[in-house]
């Protein structure tokens, strides 16, 4: 059974952490139980006394915390609590690929799925509530309240691009 986690937020900007506003916060799995694991320092080798063993090292390094976050938590839940993901180029599975429609219906396409969604306001309480779950090609099981963050957070990535692609006037 997956355990709940605590990890290190930030109230005001959860993808970009300050020293001076971060929080211990509990994470937990759908269906975790609700007793916290973590990992202790003397089991990553440090000690309680400040040494620069591990444990300092990874606290010490941005890149080290975000790598042990995702070995720990997966990386479905760290897009989810930070809200974005980072750049880059990714694999996209076969059936999301390109076909070659054009603009107009790609826009038809983009307006209906924004309505359904929409749409799906009214019963965020029922989704919330449900233990059904869909599986997303990189991040395994989403029930229905992640997989409506996941579109939030998604959209949002995909329209920071379009806008530095319009304003490298590349286009």
């Amino acid at each position: 059974m997956p355990h709940c986690w605590r990890v290190w937020t930030s109230r005001s900007n959860r993808h970009r952490i300050r020293p001076s506003t971060r929080r211990l916060r509990r994470v937990c799995p759908a269906g975790a139980s609700r007793t916290t694991s973590s990992i202790s320092r003397s089991r990553m080798g440090g000690s309680s006394a400040g040494s620069n063993g591990p444990a300092t090292r990874i606290r010490n390094s941005r890149q080290a915390a975000v790598a042990l976050a995702v070995a720990v938590l997966g990386a479905a839940w760290i897009v989810l609590l930070a809200g974005a993901f980072p750049r880059g180029r990714g694999k996209a599975p076969e059936r999301t690929l390109p076909t070659g429609a054009d603009a107009v219906e790609l826009a038809d396409s983009l307006r209906d799925t924004r309505s359904r969604v929409v749409g799906l306001e009214g019963s965020l309480a029922q989704l919330e509530a449900s233990n059904a779950t869909r599986n997303h090609f990189a991040f395994g099981d989403l029930n229905a309240a992640q997989w409506l963050k996941f579109t939030g957070i998604h959209a949002r990535h995909h329209q920071k691009i379009i806008r530095d692609v319009l304003r490298a006037g590349s286009v």
